[in-house]
């Protein structure tokens, strides 16, 4: 997920998250449900048969067994009693919007801004299992638990993945005064880098009629005594949440829609002009996942309709009058959303489950619709957005004409000032035109850019009158009810280039009740343990070959002495800093494309258990071969988290991956325990060593090998028993870097080290002596 938000930012796109505030279910185990039953008789019971204890696996807590104890002791972040739904005592209710159990217990984050009736108290049984008398995690909980606690997640999720703003899910269904919190909290207070700031993306699914998005926006914008408008909703006034009326009355309409009641429709808060910049808050929709549900046969093309779970009628892509409801949403106020399935092709071309995606060949990929297509590149290279909405076609006062035929019943002219003239006509026998007056400068050149005027150009004259020349609905004309009538030279016939900065930047939070250290999972996360210099892993980023690396460490304890390390997926250092700065600042080039691992530790063993902020700022590929390319470690690198010198032991390794015989293997340079490695299992080595990476599967030399003096201060030598043929030596230094690599006899590599060896730096080296049959490796200290 990490990954994907990187390459969208990578090719310009901006990452809308999808956040689901109220769906709350599932309590206790897989396989009773055991642990997440709360048996309190007035409240519990009530309603989803009490499963209401709710306990998350952790770095602290990973999963052992999934049986009861296992789940009551989990000690991840944000847990929840009976007491954060409803009903509750502070709030005995089960009906409203905020309160009706739609999905799983409702959750409860109070009735007021002040958190009066707020749900907050302990499980009534969590700690009285006779099963487990000892284990217990019920922490306290206080006034605005809920609320708190969804700030502080969603503050953290900003800061974690990057995302660049967000799309709340049933917003009807929990206080708007919690929605303003999450949102402004993830607009301005956050770090500059996280903080999405005025212009964020922010729409909140509501479905209802025009006035009470309004009344809701409206109560967004007034909570807590806030004044700036800073989410939208959805406008199903203007596509029609019910089956009468905007968009999809006029689709069904067959021609006989009053166009001229569309603008009407909108939602009124369409907008937000805050410190200077107009930023469009709601989102038009012709469909979405919620009112299109169709049914599928085997190949996935559309069988028939599951009208009864569909929140408002949905509109047929293949319907003709389909691209003129995108021309709509595209010419009026707001952030136009384009849904799948109506952009591609998917319903009838028996290739939704087996397409190549990337192909462009209709038989083998999903063919795009041309007009929806035509409709983006306009809305993007035209910039409709810079330029004022104004309906020019029900001005009245002898602002507007009409040619015979034509009427604003059936053609509606809105321009986009100054950029262009969009005009909609539902008809699907004749052409509409009329003349209004409009902002372009006289002596402007216009054309349409659908292609159904053809060639055809227009020249503004002196007074600005424009002719809107529109096409009926006749697609096999190419003609779509839309024109886009806009200056010749606006922009050349080029890719929209997005304006979205390339680079991603994320944070890992290292502490005890996140992440996971089970071996089976992620293994990232946890404190910086206490008096330990063992490595914890922040998380794993994907880069672009050749680009720049930054990561940052925040600590806990600001005059800690801590290390922040880089590897690549064979286990190769890439770049490593130690320190006492704050933050702690590592930059580094990845030189090649691929997964890299952040890593912590205490770099003297010395320190208190502290959390740990680790960001990095980085640039992800454009594209990649996602089907081959998986986050998996290829080297086996020894943690000994389970404090163990077991060798077969998954804990003591980084993501599970105990060697085989033809694992890669690193120890780093400081670890609690060192490995107890097989007998049957050549390392090539004894004692610890810093980062140098061992090919398990090489044989010994039989030769026999010494150093002598070890440690040295001058220079070193080797005497070899059994020496015949030619060896290659190599000298390996801390951070894994060959410094010296000799070929020879044994005399001549003797007499090449100790001349060498004279200009060494004190410090710790790896020897490597090899030849076509095995390899031996030794350590040598200069004092």
């Amino acid at each position: 997920f990490l990954r994907m938000v990187a390459i969208m930012h990578a090719n310009g796109i901006e990452v809308v998250q999808d956040i689901t505030l109220n769906h709350v279910e599932s309590a206790g185990t897989a396989a009773t449900n055991a642990g997440g039953l709360d048996p309190e008789p007035t409240y519990s019971l009530a309603s989803s048969a009490g499963y209401k204890n709710f306990r998350y696996i952790c770095y602290e807590t990973p999963y052992e067994n999934g049986f009861l104890c296992d789940y009551a002791n989990r000690t991840g972040r944000w847990p929840k009693n009976f007491m954060n739904f409803h009903p509750h005592p502070g709030h005995n209710v089960t009906d409203g919007n905020w309160e009706t159990a739609f999905w799983g217990p409702d959750f409860s984050y109070g009735t007021d801004e002040s958190g009066s009736g707020n749900g907050f108290g302990l499980s009534s049984n969590i700690c009285d299992y006779p099963a487990c008398p000892d284990e217990c995690y019920n922490p306290d909980q206080a006034n605005n638990y809920n609320r708190d606690q969804a700030r502080e997640w969603i503050m953290w999720f900003k800061k974690q993945s990057g995302v660049d703003g967000f799309r709340w899910d049933a917003v009807k269904h929990f206080p708007h005064f919690v929605q303003q919190d999450l949102s402004y909290n993830c607009m301005y207070s956050l770090p500059d880098w996280a903080a999405g700031g005025t212009s964020m993306i922010n729409v909140g699914e509501y479905v209802g009629s025009k006035n009470e998005l309004d009344a809701h926006t409206d109560a967004v914008t007034t909570s807590n005594g806030g004044s700036e408008m800073l989410m939208g909703t959805f406008d199903f006034g203007l596509r029609a949440f019910d089956d009468a009326g905007g968009l999809y009355g006029m689709v069904e309409g067959g021609g006989a829609f009053n166009m001229a009641t569309l603008p009407a429709a909108q939602q009124e808060r369409r907008f937000s002009d805050f410190n200077g910049m107009r930023v469009h808050r709601t989102m038009t929709l012709v469909n979405n996942h919620d009112t299109f549900r169709p049914d599928l046969d085997a190949n996935g093309n559309y069988s028939g309709w599951n009208s009864g779970s569909e929140l408002s009628p949905h509109i047929y892509p293949y319907a003709d009058r389909m691209p003129l409801a995108y021309a709509v949403i595209m010419a009026v106020d707001g952030n136009p959303q384009i849904f799948m399935e109506d952009l591609f092709d998917l319903g009838m071309n028996g290739n939704r489950f087996f397409h190549d995606p990337s192909s462009t060949d209709p038989n083998a990929g999903l063919p795009v619709r041309a007009p929806l297509f035509n409709l983006i590149w306009a809305h993007q290279n035209l910039g409709f957005k810079e330029g004022e909405y104004k309906v020019r076609s029900t001005a009245g006062g002898g602002n507007v004409f009409f040619n015979p035929g034509s009427s604003a019943q059936d053609l509606l002219a809105i321009e986009r000032s100054g950029r262009a003239l969009i005009g909609l006509n539902d008809r699907g026998d004749e052409w509409q035109s009329c003349w209004v007056n409009t902002d372009f400068a006289p002596g402007t050149v216009l054309k349409d850019y659908s292609g159904a005027n053809g060639g055809t150009t227009y020249t503004v004259p002196a007074d600005g009158r424009v002719l809107v020349n529109t096409p009926p609905v006749n697609p096999s004309q190419g003609w779509y009810g839309y024109a886009i009538w806009a200056p010749v030279d606006a922009q050349p016939d080029v890719a929209y280039t997005p304006q979205r900065n390339t680079l991603t930047e994320q944070e890992w939070e290292m502490a005890n009740d996140l992440g996971d250290s089970h071996c089976l999972s992620l293994g990232q996360g946890g404190h910086l343990p206490a008096n330990s210099c063992a490595y914890r892993i922040a998380g794993k980023i994907y880069s672009k070959g050749g680009s720049n690396v930054e990561v940052e460490v925040t600590k806990e304890i600001a005059a800690s002495d801590i290390t922040v390390s880089a590897y690549d997926a064979q286990g190769n250092i890439l770049g490593r800093e130690s320190g006492m700065s704050q933050p702690l600042v590592l930059n580094f080039t990845a030189s090649t494309q691929g997964w890299i691992t952040l890593k912590v530790r205490s770099t003297n063993g010395d320190e208190a258990q502290q959390k740990a902020w680790v960001k990095a700022a980085y640039t992800a590929p454009e594209s990649i071969d996602a089907e081959n390319d998986f986050a998996i470690t290829e080297t086996a690198m020894w943690n000994g988290n389970a404090l163990t010198c077991d060798w077969n032991d998954c804990n003591n390794w980084d993501e599970g991956l105990v060697p085989t015989s033809n694992t890669q293997v690193v120890i780093p340079e400081c670890v609690q325990i060192f490995p107890c490695v097989p007998s049957d299992f050549n390392l090539g080595l004894v004692d610890n060593r810093s980062d140098i990476t061992i090919s398990n599967h090489d044989i010994s030399l039989a030769e026999t090998f010494s150093v002598f003096p070890n440690p040295f201060d001058e220079s070193i030598q080797f005497s070899c028993s059994g020496c015949q043929g030619e060896y290659s030596l190599n000298l390996i230094d801390v951070l894994g870097r060959n410094i010296l690599s000799l070929t020879g006899n044994a005399d001549v590599l003797n007499q090449a080290l100790e001349s060498e060896s004279k200009a060494l730096e004190s410090g710790t080296y790896f020897l490597e002596i090899s030849n076509g049959e095995g390899r031996e490796i030794m350590k040598v200290v200069k004092s």
